[in-house]
């Protein structure tokens, strides 16, 4: 049996990466299983290695059995094993027959019943199916050191039907399986995830993968296949939207459709309505019939973004939705529907912390947390940040019939030296506004090179990253536009001032922060209410009009502040 020992030692030693280390440690456990049960009654349909934290999965490493004849459902329960693991803090078995739990150090040989109303271990419908599947039993050991505290969790999923009712693997085996774990759990968590240097222009949806986010994006491709609930943890304005559809675009969904309930845009007493639609009639107001999220995203993935911020009640109601995967449409007289979607939900906000708080329910927190990706600000992905900006401004330049852009080598160090509180989404406004300050300034027409003076200009023009209420930077916006108009009469234009129509630069605005908000026109308009506009494919005139009222504006202020001809 030491065999296996000195090999996964040797490969311990040789690993790079934490991914090399793991599959050396899951062939170790391997050979150990069977030497001590050699014949076909029981294998390993299933192992796997999870690095994770309690918010967010780091690394994923799987390992299917020889004989293994159906898909593993890791992401089914793993948020479930999680928080078993992370309560008992030692190993235990499950009997995926019987559904009960035993700890593998209790001599007393007690189980615990999953599920039911009196279980302390209650199970939710998805991991009831996990249950239904090949395997038998399952073995979880925690990843942890001496010195190191829960870093982890190994699962042994074991096909063995003669052993079903019995406590397996049997303690002999579970022994020598813990001490493969304690012998090379220090060299394994000693090792880097592995993070491939920084890529980009590959995919449109995900054009640039710094060293930070490559892990990420590896364990992403993974549960990209899965169904089960994805939840994406990041700052605002991280990228948690454009990930979602990288996600479904990378998914056995992908020709369906990709939908967006974003919370901060509904009421809170119509997020229900807006997430199973309503017929008309059915509550006052409702004058027409409205397909819900599920109903647009019908055989495709709804990303629900801002997921805090849903009230207890429809809470309540999301935790059916997605335990019985069905629905009923409001003021509907037929049966329910089935909602056929992968859900995708997203939050800026601590969720364990609401949930301690009394804010968000406790269930629905592990529901939707079975894979948990967390996205790191901009300001831990520097390498990111002169790539991204170079995309921006070729999309910026497509979308005003330009031609190509770039930034000069100075403007990129300063925006490189930036913290960028707000994000991608801060980057790309800055970004759109330097563009147009360019394009409005003779010296950079030339040689189409956004200059450090641009970046700084773009720079001084942004606000705090916080929300803030919409009438106050609205009153100094209209303020700085009368200094402007009284500037420009004492200057030049005696009686006139400033033409009101280049207040039309302020609609553009909203129009700029909608697009990059959504990262889609089309959203965009909707969102402002111009859904006509979208249906008649005038949004993109519409656009247009926006970014030459913002230029009209920029260009009337350059020519009024500039020093006059001594």
């Amino acid at each position: 049996m030491y065999t296996y020992l000195r090999s996964a030692l040797v490969r311990m030693e040789e690993a790079k990466t934490f991914e090399a280390g793991a599959g050396a440690l899951l062939d170790a456990l391997q050979g150990v299983f069977d030497r001590a049960h050699p014949g076909r009654e029981a294998e390993v349909h299933q192992s796997a290695v999870h690095l994770r934290t309690d918010q967010s999965y780091v690394s994923l490493v799987t390992h299917s059995g020889a004989h293994a004849t159906t898909p593993s459902h890791e992401g089914a329960r793993s948020a479930e094993l999680w928080n078993w693991t992370r309560r008992f803090d030692r190993p235990f078995i499950v009997d995926t027959r019987l559904q009960r739990l035993r700890l593998t150090d209790d001599t007393a040989d007690d189980w615990l019943d999953l599920g039911g109303e009196a279980s302390p271990l209650p199970l939710t419908a998805s991991v009831v199916r996990f249950l239904e599947q090949e395997a038998t039993h399952l073995l979880v050991l925690p990843l942890c050191t001496s010195t190191t505290p829960l870093a982890g969790m190994i699962t042994l999923e074991f096909c063995a039907p003669t052993h079903t009712g019995e406590s397996f693997p049997p303690p002999s085996t579970v022994e020598a399986l813990e001490s493969y774990v304690a012998l090379l759990a220090h060299a394994l968590l000693r090792l880097p995830v592995d993070a491939p240097d920084a890529i980009g222009g590959g995919d449109p949806l995900l054009p640039v993968v710094g060293r930070a986010m490559a892990p990420r994006v590896n364990l992403l491709k993974a549960f990209a296949g899965y169904d089960e609930c994805l939840l994406i943890a990041g700052p605002t304005g991280s990228g948690k939207s454009r990930i979602a559809r990288w996600c479904h675009a990378h998914s056995t969904r992908a020709e369906k459709p990709f939908e967006v309930l974003d919370l901060l845009t509904v009421p809170e007493s119509m997020q229900m309505a807006h997430l199973v639609g309503w017929r008309r009639g059915a509550f006052s107001g409702a004058t027409s019939h409205v397909d819900g999220a599920l109903t647009r995203a019908e055989g495709g993935t709804l990303f629900i973004d801002e997921i805090d911020k849903l009230s207890l009640e429809t809470q309540a109601g999301l935790l059916h939705l997605l335990e019985e995967r069905s629905f009923q449409v409001l003021g509907e007289s037929g049966g329910r529907r089935q909602a056929d979607v992968r859900f995708i939900v997203g939050t800026n906000t601590d969720l364990q912390r609401e949930v301690r708080e009394g804010r968000f329910r406790e269930d629905l927190y592990y529901r939707i947390n079975v894979l948990p990706v967390a996205l790191p600000p901009l300001a831990e992905r520097s390498d990111e940040i002169a790539a991204w900006a170079a995309f921006m401004v070729r999309r910026c330049a497509e979308s005003a019939g330009a031609d190509a852009w770039s930034f000069s080598p100075e403007a990129l160090r300063t925006l490189e030296a930036q913290r960028w509180p707000g994000n991608l989404r801060e980057l790309d406004n800055v970004v759109r506004r330097a563009f147009i300050i360019a394009r409005s300034r003779p010296e950079s027409a030339g040689d189409r090179c956004i200059s450090p003076g641009a970046v700084e200009r773009a720079l001084s023009l942004g606000g705090p990253s916080e929300r803030t209420s919409i009438s106050a930077p609205l009153e100094q916006a209209a303020r700085a536009f009368i200094h402007l108009a009284l500037r420009a009469r004492e200057r030049e234009m005696p009686g006139e001032g400033l033409d009101l129509e280049l207040s039309e630069a302020f609609s553009g605005y909203i129009i700029e922060q909608a697009v990059a908000w959504t990262d889609d026109k089309a959203e965009a308009f909707g969102l402002l209410g111009c859904a006509n506009l979208v249906e008649h494919k005038n949004h993109h005139r519409r656009y247009r009009r926006a970014q030459e009222a913002i230029e009209a504006l920029l260009q009337a202020e350059s020519h009024i502040l500039e020093e006059p001809p001594r």
